[in-house]
């Protein structure tokens, strides 16, 4: 099990790491200054008395003069206070050398430890303790810091993730109707032309709606659901137009326990019987080619056009369908896909290169003519 850092520093723990802190402070400056003439309970009580004042000057640096001003960059006026605090600190040093003067040595210098008579070397070691306590102080505070960044960072993850996924959702609550809207509108024509078949209609359309109301609500489905989708949706389509249209859909590649987000293919597949299917062209032909290597599925749609019509990619895209996919493309996809749209004299062709989730590999190839 884990132990938060900032527990430790700010918790019930202060008090106590403080206390071990001083007491270690203590059996150093003992034994440092002690080792030489041995005389180490002389040297406790000479401590005993530097040790409040070294507390006092570090509290002071790492409570107001370096919050205050070295990290609000009043770099004079820290300069000119910590001035003030070195004096303080050979003023105090210098009473505590007399205090021990008369009380420990009697007022004999040959009783006094020389360690403790420099008041030079006393300073150094004292400010080497108080830079010591600086130093943690930094270092607790940069955990801090760091600790509020990484809250911060998730915190605006989080936002976006929520954003981006209430975006998917109103994405997906527009394409449903609209998919409804064509499905029914073939059906209404369906029956009509061709009433014999309309029990095969329906259970094709059943399917195409179980697909679109339950499944593709998931953020990732099958590719081969997928497939079955788009291959249900064109048998729809050629019982529509029967023999004036000819439609070639290949698939090739593994293609078995892949995933893909929902509706992303057939818009481009809907889109190119919007365009390639008309009345003014001998023969409508759509060709529909996707081809899976590894993780990467290149899906290439072709269809007929009037000749002499000119049409630019973005009026070629402007139905909802497409422009919801495209949406959904930068959202979910982001830099992992290309497309492209190519606007040729006789036909409209649509490059779709994305990368897919990986599982297991299959070799699965579908072909309709």
């Amino acid at each position: 099990m884990s132990f938060p850092l900032e527990r430790f520093f700010y918790g019930k723990y202060k008090l106590p790491i403080h206390i071990l802190f001083w007491g270690i402070v203590l059996l150093f400056y003992t034994i440092f200054y002690g080792h030489q003439r041995q005389e180490y309970y002389k040297t406790f009580v000479y401590v005993c008395l530097l040790l409040p004042v070294t507390m006092g000057i570090t509290y002071l640096m790492i409570y107001f003069l370096i919050p205050r001003f070295l990290l609000k960059r009043r770099y004079g006026l820290f300069s000119l206070l910590f001035s003030y605090t070195l004096l303080l600190s050979v003023w105090l040093e210098s009473i505590i050398i007399s205090i021990a003067f008369i009380t420990i040595a009697e007022y004999k210098v040959a009783n006094l430890n020389p360690a403790t008579f420099d008041i030079f070397f006393l300073i150094v070691s004292m400010y080497l303790v108080v830079f010591l306590a600086i130093a943690i102080k930094l270092l607790k505070q940069w955990h801090v810091i760091q600790q509020a960044n990484h809250l911060l960072a998730n915190a605006r993850l989080e936002a976006e993730l929520k954003l981006k996924e209430a975006e998917l959702s109103l994405l997906k609550a527009q394409i449903h109707p609209h998919f409804l809207f064509n499905t029914l509108n073939n059906l209404y024509g369906l029956t009509l032309e061709k009433s014999e078949e309309a029990p095969e209609i329906v259970l094709k359309i059943s399917a195409l709606l179980d697909y679109l109301l339950y499944k593709c609500n998931s953020p990732k489905v099958a590719l081969t659901q997928e497939i079955e989708y788009i291959q249900n949706y064109l048998s729809l389509e050629k019982l529509r137009y029967n023999e004036n249209l000819e439609v070639h859909f290949i698939v090739k590649g593994k293609v078995k326990h892949k995933l893909i987000a929902p509706m992303l293919i057939l818009p481009f597949v809907e889109n190119s019987f919007k365009h390639g299917v008309s009345h003014e062209l001998d023969s409508t032909g759509i060709s529909i080619n996707i081809l899976v290597e590894g993780n990467c599925l290149q899906l290439q749609v072709i269809n007929s056009k009037v000749p002499g019509l000119v049409n630019t990619p973005q009026q070629y895209t402007s139905g909802i369908g497409l422009q919801n996919v495209k949406k959904r493309l930068d959202l979910l996809y982001a830099d992992k896909y290309q497309l492209n749209i190519l606007d040729q004299e006789t036909q409209y062709q649509v490059q779709l290169k994305l990368e897919l989730q990986e599982s297991q590999s299959n070799v699965n190839t579908y072909r309709i003519i």
